[in-house]
């Protein structure tokens, strides 16, 4: 089974949310990274999407841990 965290977030001096990071590997790696964004890089309404790419993609979207 493979997982994606995928972090995404608004940047400084801007008003759209974006995908900010694609390479953590573990969710306690993508809360590690998000907390660098937030405190370093004062990103602001980050979020982790977590995608299991083994997993069926019709049955993804009835997942209520899709967004963390």
């Amino acid at each position: 089974m493979k997982t994606e965290y995928i972090i995404w977030g608004v940047k400084p001096n801007e008003t759209e949310e974006e995908i900010l990071y694609t390479k953590a590997t573990t969710m306690d790696q993508a809360k590690k990274v998000i907390e660098l964004l937030e405190l370093v890089h004062k990103c602001t309404s980050t979020r982790i999407q977590t995608l299991d790419l083994g997993a069926c993609p019709s049955q993804q979207w009835n997942n209520k841990n899709l967004i963390n």
